[in-house]
């Protein structure tokens, strides 16, 4: 895969109508380099990653998307990992860049997976951030529901609220990366107050039809290279279960991010894009690792 640096960036942002679900796309890198596609976790949006994709967009064109009922992408009835990889791969089809790597964080990570078990086609190689199939049966998946029932009822006299709560829950995370995530999560409502612009009560059900056995499943038949990424302190992961992970896969790496837990892009940006900027590069092929 060629890698292009070019002084030549661009920033485009827009609507795009995939099997019937209108989907919003930030489109950051240099111009006429080779593509990437990003796929946020749960709760998250095109600019949750900014560090890692103004770093990626050094060298590729990143397409990263708002997957459904996340950030401007349209609020649907359904939102299983089923639906959100089926997205993915008619996104991937509609834009004409396939093979293409595709990264993708937690939920988004899931989806990647399905996506690159479905349609090997259209998928280059993969990056998996932060997920392994025993994260579904988690405590933070046990509570899940309830505290998408406390989102969708949550509000905010200004920005600084929904930050300084935020904060509070992950003392890993960092100031400005938070309020950056924060401020593109929120939207004002008609009280001039802050609320939460993910779909909380539509999205308490979006593992729905996706067991950690097929998840495994899944991992078992992917051929193309993978790099898999795990926050040293992590409450989703283990080291021992990313290590069972790492052994499903045909031509693996893995990465442990230092002083990082679940929620790397507002934790340990920087260190992720190194680890990907690395794993797209064509001179490590072949170097796998377990």
């Amino acid at each position: 895969m060629e890698t292009v640096r070019s002084t030549r960036r661009r920033i485009d942002e827009h609507d795009v109508v995939v099997g019937g679900i209108r989907l919003h796309v930030r489109e950051v890198g240099a111009i006429h380099a080779p593509p990437v596609v990003f796929l946020h976790g749960i709760m998250g949006h095109r600019r949750d990653w900014d560090v890692l994709i103004d770093r990626v967009g050094e060298r590729h064109s990143v397409v990263a998307v708002d997957q459904r009922g996340h950030g401007r992408s349209e609020w649907t009835r359904s939102y299983r990992l089923d639906d959100m990889a089926d997205d993915a791969i008619a996104l991937i089809e509609h834009l004409q860049v396939a093979p293409v790597p595709i990264v993708g964080h937690s939920m988004g990570a899931m989806v990647t997976l399905l996506v690159a078990a479905r349609r090997p086609d259209l998928v280059d190689r993969i990056v998996l951030i932060d997920i392994v199939p025993e994260s579904l049966a988690t405590d933070f998946g046990a509570h899940m529901p309830a505290m998408f029932d406390a989102m969708a009822a949550a509000s905010y006299a200004s920005i600084d609220d929904a930050v300084a709560e935020w904060q509070a829950g992950n003392v890993l995370a960092r100031t400005d990366l938070l309020r950056n995530y924060v401020a593109h999560a929120l939207v004002t409502g008609a009280d001039g107050r802050c609320r939460w612009g993910f779909d909380a009560v539509g999205l308490r059900s979006f593992a729905a039809g996706v067991s950690p056995d097929e998840l495994r499943a899944a991992a078992d038949t992917v051929a193309c290279s993978t790099l898999l990424v795990r926050g040293e302190h992590s409450p989703l992961t283990t080291p021992d279960q990313m290590c069972a992970f790492a052994r499903r896969f045909t031509d693996v790496r893995t990465v442990v991010v230092r002083d990082g837990g679940h929620d790397l892009g507002v934790e340990q940006p920087e260190a992720v894009a190194d680890a990907v900027l690395k794993f797209l590069t064509p001179a490590h092929d072949g170097e796998s690792t377990r």
